[in-house]
């Protein structure tokens, strides 16, 4: 494996620290002939004054900026180089050959000063280093100071008082003692040992004050080996020790240095630089969304874009003007309520109102508004929608609804409407002209003993196709209320919902007087002709095998130059292949079989110059020139297909934006109600369980606070989709119901089934090792989960099994978290108040 940069450099530093060692040993007698022992005391307090400086620097960096990180690692090195401080402090005061200070110089004060501070530091720097840095508490700085001054007044009394009794370290001119070397050997091995934990760590973190870290360890190994050798004191072999020292102090120094506030300055810098980049890339979407956007602070605009300019017909820069100034005088009231709303639910819409644009224009649009941080305000950002031609649409629907009503109701023919088992649901006045009996005695009545026996069997028969799906025209006689018979031609369609056939639906004309009058109808069919070819619509007669009649609209929209093109021709022939078959079956069964035309249906087809069209058709079967036939009436829809299609995806994706949350992709909380109480009732109904799982993202704040609100919408995103793996049913329903909260229902699912899936998600989630270092539970993501299923009845609701779940994740908090608990109930249904009693939240 290739080594970084500094890696390398770190390696060659090792090798060039030791060969500098080597050779200074190999000449050491050299050396020790140029080194003058009268110089060592003022070496010596050169060498211990840097040593204790940067000592003490590392303890102030700790003690200042512990406040900000809160880190253990720091509190603790501050302490311990504290404490080393002041250990070589009483060292260099006691060297010897130093003037009195509170106590006599002497080498065996120094050595055990200088012995002791190795001892602490070389113990000190592996326990810190083989615990996990974690944030502690503020007032812990005082205790561990205090504690480290503690052990300072214990260690110098010792010494002071009782240095006759320790063993000795050193015998002038002979050298260093086995006890004393012993000592020293354990120091190496600590040291070595923490090196090895550095390692370890830098494997994971690669941290440059890491290596920085292992460079000073080195330095104090040779240095304590240095320790082993000297002979006296005041020879240049215990000098170099002192140097070597110096040396690993300082790249401590610059390790602690490069953690504290190098590195986090950088990380600084790189999220600052981020954070530029992202508001360059919002401004650049926003800047070229297909809506318009506007962001308003008290009614005044900080900023739009160009569709928002565009949309209210304004050239001049609009930021500074006021947004009233186009709103119309009925909508700024509600525009100022919603306004005041956001600071309890942070957004509103989506909202219609009406824009006055700046030629006067009316303009309708649909709002969308959040609230936002922006320029040091908090100010409102709205997506405003132009919607005028959807309301167009939506006003020519409802007036359509409107004429289909009048149609029914004013309709000079019969209408009715039945219901699947043949029972009048409504009937119009001229049901009740020509049936004799009001519309109160027929609604509710079924329609059978209303038809003349001998038209009975035939009757049933196209009704019942009707109630199959098929449309049905067709004759027959009723009895009227005052027992005279009544001759009607019926076109009944079945009344299809959600593609399930609910009823029937038909107009009755009375033809009682037409069967009378069929002589001079024959005699007219010439000026019925003429009609015919003027009819806006397009007409045609069909055979079983090809066109017998057209009139010249159809002639138009089949693609033709004249009637010649198009007579003769089947119209199989203008068909889509894949429609043929299906067709010239149709066509077969009508003529030859005697089934029902239908009455409309919709129809795709391609003219003579190719072009396809599609078309709204209506057929009946009649007799022309003595052979049956199909008349055909159709109408060019294709525009209008289109434009039903466009409106059909609007809806679709309006209705999704209202149930999906936005960050993770799943229902949102406005589902989730929806869907539990839908649940609740359809459980309620077949006595049948519904079962509850809240599952919660175990100490996210400290997540979001080590790796930031945009890890933090990652993590979320992951969870989410590690959950969603979990659940294999389609009826199963994952909800982002807060924050870090998710909610899970299970229709007709048990309290065990449920406890299985729970403790599916939380291993999932665990397995997926997501890292969360600041957890004081796993190094990883983890979540509580809380489980409560109920067989709903009369005296509950699907907010007790909210309260249970809730109870039950609050239990799995207090135990630990990065669990599974399940709520079970027994008798009648207990106040959240019992819960919390019932689960012992102080356990």
């Amino acid at each position: 494996m290739l080594l970084q940069k500094h890696e390398r450099k770190h390696v060659y530093f090792t090798i060039t620290i030791l060969f500098i060692y080597l050779t200074i040993t190999y000449f050491s007698s050299t050396l020790e002939k140029l080194y003058n022992p009268q110089n060592h005391l003022s070496f010596h307090v050169l060498l211990e004054m840097f040593i204790i400086i940067i000592a003490f620097a590392i303890a102030l960096l700790a003690w200042t900026i512990f406040r900000e990180s809160l880190s253990a690692h720091r509190l603790y090195l501050g302490s311990l180089f504290y404490v080393v401080a002041i250990l070589e402090m009483w060292h260099m005061l006691t060297y010897n050959g130093m003037p009195f200070f509170m106590m006599e110089s002497s080498i065996p004060r120094a050595t055990w000063f200088w012995l002791l501070a190795r001892l602490t530091e070389a113990v000190g720097l592996l326990a810190i280093f083989l615990m996990k840095d974690q944030p502690i508490h503020s007032s812990y700085r005082k205790m561990v100071f205090l504690l480290a001054n503690l052990y300072l007044v214990i260690t110098v009394l010792v010494i002071e008082t009782q240095i006759n009794l320790l063993p000795t370290l050193v015998v002038e001119g002979q050298g260093t003692t086995t006890f004393k070397n012993a000592l020293e050997y354990v120091v190496i091995f600590l040291l070595m040992c923490t090196i090895v934990v550095l390692l370890t760590r830098y494997r994971k973190d690669k941290q440059l004050a890491t290596l920085y870290i292992i460079s000073a360890l080195e330095l104090f190994i040779l240095s304590e080996f240095t320790f082993t050798l000297y002979q006296s004191v005041n020879d240049v072999t215990n000098m170099l020790g002192h140097a070597y020292k110096v040396i690993g102090v300082y790249f401590l120094y610059k390790g602690i240095y490069v953690t504290t506030i190098e590195e986090p300055y950088q990380k600084r810098k790189q999220a600052e630089q981020s954070l530029k980049e992202s508001e360059q890339r919002y401004r650049s979407l926003v800047d070229v969304s297909p809506d318009a956007i506007v962001v308003h602070y008290h009614n005044k605009i900080l900023y739009c874009n160009q569709n928002f300019k565009e949309l209210v017909e304004e050239d001049r820069d609009l930021v500074g003007t006021t947004i009233l100034s186009y709103l119309s005088d009925e909508d700024e009231e509600t525009f100022q309520s919603q306004v005041l709303s956001m600071g309890e639910h942070g957004t509103y819409g989506p909202s219609e109102r009406r824009y006055i644009t700046a030629t006067g224009k009316e303009v309708y649009v649909e709002v969308k508004a959040a609230s936002i941080r922006f320029q040091g305000k908090d100010a409102i950002i709205a997506n405003v929608r132009n919607i005028s031609d959807r309301k167009q649409l939506e006003w020519q629907i409802e007036e359509s609804e409107m004429r289909y009503k009048s149609l029914f109701d004013y309709n000079q023919n019969a209408s009715f409407v039945l219901d699947m088992e043949g029972h009048f649901v409504n009937g119009n006045h001229a049901a009740e002209r020509t049936l004799g009996y009001s519309k109160k005695e027929l609604i509710g009545s079924s329609w059978i003993p209303l038809v003349k026996k001998s038209e009975l069997p035939k009757t049933t028969e196209h009704f019942s196709k009707v109630m199959e799906g098929s449309a049905a025209n067709f004759e027959t006689i009723i009895m009227s209320k005052e027992g005279r018979e009544v001759h009607l031609y019926i076109n009944a369609a079945p009344i299809i919902v959600k593609n399930e056939i609910t009823g029937v639906i038909g107009v009755a004309q009375d033809v009682t007087q037409q069967k009378l009058a069929e002589k001079e109808l024959k005699e007219s069919e010439e000026r019925y002709r003429q009609l015919i070819e003027l009819y806006p619509d397009g007409l045609y007669v069909h055979d079983h095998d090809q066109i017998l009649y057209v009139n010249d609209r159809a002639v138009e929209l089949l693609g033709g130059e004249n009637k010649q093109q198009i007579l003769k021709k089947s119209i199989i022939d203008f068909l889509p292949d894949e429609k043929q078959h299906e067709i010239r079956l149709k066509l077969k069964t009508i003529l030859y079989e005697g089934y029902p035309s239908p009455k409309s249906t919709e129809i795709e087809f391609i003219t003579l110059t190719g072009e396809k069209i599609i078309a709204e058709i209506g057929t009946a079967r009649i007799t022309y020139n003595g052979k049956s036939a199909l008349l055909v009436s159709f109408r060019d829809i294709t525009k209008r297909k289109e434009q039903e299609e466009k409106l059909q995806k609007a809806n679709q994706l309006l209705r999704n934006f209202s149930n999906v949350d936005g960050l993770t992709g799943v229902y949102n909380r406005r589902y989730f109600d929806q869907t539990l109480e839908t649940e609740w009732e359809r459980a309620h109904r077949y006595g049948r369980s519904v079962s509850l799982i809240m599952v919660d993202i175990d100490q996210f704040k400290n997540y979001n606070d080590t790796y930031g609100h945009l890890q933090g919408d990652e993590c979320l995103k992951m969870v989410t989709k590690t959950i969603q793996t979990c659940l294999q049913r389609p009826t199963d329903v994952l909800a982002r119901y807060g924050g870090e909260e998710f909610a899970i229902i299970l229709p007709e699912t048990n309290q065990q089934g449920a406890c299985y899936i729970g403790e599916r998600v939380r291993k999932e989630i665990n397995s997926q090792n997501i890292p969360h270092e600041s957890s004081e539970i796993k190094t990883n993501v983890t979540v509580s989960i809380g489980i409560a299923t109920l067989i709903p009845s009369d005296d509950l609701s699907p907010t007790n099994l909210i309260e249970m779940a809730d109870v039950a994740l609050y239990k799995a908090k207090n135990r630990g978290k990065n669990r599974v608990e399940e709520y079970t109930l027994s008798g009648k249904m207990p106040g959240i108040d019992q819960y919390l009693r019932d689960v012992d939240l102080s356990k």
